[in-house]
């Protein structure tokens, strides 16, 4: 329970450095000292409570003094910020990267959370509750030559591990072309987001790339269900609290981005931005019951284990769902992805929630994967090897 509590506080401060990482970042320039921007924090939110169009200027040297006024008769002044920011090439280099790692220290630790959840709750069970293991059908073993020792011994000396991959290329390839394009979507967007003069382009490019990932993958996603319904239910995969619990947990963080999104995008009258958001939604909800369904199939049928219906669209889910994690990564983090949301609420604000909501969706991505892949691998055996 102790690592339990210790992975989820690491979880919760993660949150609350990267909120206060970019908040500092706006606040006093390229360059500024984490720890003392924290402590800075509290004042930072008192000005912003008691004028929300109050926005700090960028500091003229490395040690400066903000001001900010209110009226003829109130100014609210600001310690001092010591800015010690090194300025090596490693310095500058982890500087940059700081933002894309953070969501992979959240993915982490929410996974480490969990299995030590799933340890803790398997700690006192009776050892006859737990199934003898079963051969796997993934291994072969020589057992051709020689005597019953030496069967014995080949057996385990002279495994080979190999995995059956039919049914996939028709899926493989395609998912191969939409992940390439995403990621040429995300050099694009970076190059044209960079020049002042495009970034109406890199949005609407950065919009559009979001939008036809989320619709190819819903509309694969509904076929894709067609044809694993006319698999096998496998009674003993009924439960799967640990990939539940993670997909669960994430849910809640698309509807949020997604709904204050979607009324950001009614006020500043941005019709892109509100069929974006509730694509994301629907795309969600669709994969999310696909994925719950797929864990609990088999194939107990010899038909169905040779013909394996539907393994090619849920291996192209599998890549794009890489896609989306890495097209997530890089771009939905960035707050000029998102100017109607932060002209509705805040920078500040919108900030708060973007950094509450859109690790938990990144990891959503990444755990889809994961579940994807399992459903790929044990939906077309038989119940009895899972």
């Amino acid at each position: 329970m102790h690592s339990i509590a210790v992975n989820l506080c690491v979880w919760f401060r993660t949150l609350v450095d990267e909120t206060i990482d970019e908040f500092s970042r706006k606040w006093s320039g390229e360059g500024y000292d984490i720890k003392e921007a924290t402590h800075k924090l509290p004042d930072l939110m008192k000005l912003v409570a008691e004028d929300p169009g109050w926005h700090p200027p960028a500091p003229p040297s490395a040690a400066v003094t903000f001001t900010a006024s209110r009226g003829a008769d109130s100014n609210h002044t600001l310690a001092s910020l010591t800015i010690c920011q090194a300025e090596t090439v490693l310095a500058n280099i982890a500087q940059e990267a700081a933002p894309y790692l953070y969501p992979f220290t959240i993915e982490y630790t929410l996974i480490a959370a969990a299995v030590w959840y799933l340890i803790w709750t398997n700690i006192d069970a009776p050892e006859e509750s737990h199934r003898p293991p079963r051969p796997s059908p993934y291994i072969a073993n020589d057992e051709h030559t020689g005597s019953s020792d030496q069967q014995h011994h080949s057996k385990g000396t002279s495994s080979m591990i190999h995995v059956d991959c039919r049914s996939t290329n028709r899926g493989l390839f395609p998912g191969i072309l939409v992940l390439v394009c995403t990621v040429i979507s995300i050099i694009i967007f970076f190059v044209t987001i960079a020049a002042e003069e495009y970034t109406a382009t890199a949005l609407i490019i950065n919009n559009v790339s979001e939008l036809s990932l989320y619709c190819i993958t819903a509309i694969v996603t509904i076929f894709a269900f067609r044809e694993t319904s006319k698999l096998n239910l496998n009674p003993s995969a009924m439960k799967h609290t640990l990939d539940d619990f993670l997909l669960f947990i994430a849910l809640p963080c698309f509807f949020i981005f997604s709904f204050f999104s979607i009324i950001a995008g009614i006020a500043a009258k941005n019709p892109l931005s509100i069929v974006v958001n509730t694509a994301s939604m629907v795309q969600v909800i669709l994969q999310t019951t696909f994925i719950f369904d797929g864990l609990r199939r088999c194939s107990n049928d010899q038909g169905l284990q040779k013909k394996k219906p539907g393994r090619e669209m849920i291996t192209f889910l599998i890549v794009c769902n890489v896609a989306m994690w890495t097209f997530s990564t890089f771009e939905i983090k960035r707050s000029e992805t998102n100017p109607s949301q932060m002209l509705f609420y805040g920078e500040f604000e919108w900030s708060i929630i973007s950094h509450l909501s859109v690790p938990l969706t990144i990891f959503y991505r990444f755990h889809s994967s994961v579940c994807l892949a399992d459903i790929w691998r044990f939906a077309y055996q038989p119940a009895e090897t899972h």
